[in-house]
C-alpha cells in the first residue's frame, strides 16, 4: 500500500482522529520558545552596536562628566518619574482587566 493509498484510505473514513490535547499543547510550546529564541537573536546585532557606541563615547562621558552632572540629576529623576508611571499603568491594566 503506498502512502497516497493510505492517505485515500483515511481520508476516506470521514471521521476525524481524537484530539490530542497534550500534544497539542507540547507543539505550541515549542513553536513559542522557537519563537521566543529567534526574536531574542534578532535583537543581538542591536545589542552589539549598543555596546560598542557605548564603548567609543566612554572617553568623551568622561571628559565632559564634570559638565554634565547637573543634567545627570536631572535625568535620573524625570527616569524614576517615568518607571513610577509605567509600573502604576501597569497596576492599572491589571486591575481593571475584564476576567
Amino acid at each position: 500500500m503506498t502512502p497516497d493509498d493510505t492517505l485515500k484510505a483515511f481520508l476516506a473514513a470521514g471521521t476525524p482522529g481524537p484530539r490530542d490535547a497534550t500534544f497539542e499543547l507540547a507543539v505550541a510550546e515549542r513553536v513559542a520558545r522557537r519563537r521566543f529564541w529567534m526574536s531574542q537573536l534578532a535583537l543581538l546585532p542591536w545589542v552589539l552596536v549598543a555596546c560598542l557606541l557605548t564603548v567609543f563615547a566612554l572617553p568623551v562621558l568622561r571628559v565632559m562628566g564634570p559638565a554634565l552632572a547637573p543634567l545627570a540629576e536631572q535625568v535620573g529623576m524625570i527616569g524614576g518619574v517615568a518607571a513610577l508611571t509605567l509600573v502604576t499603568a501597569g497596576l492599572l491594566v491589571r486591575r481593571f482587566r475584564p476576567s
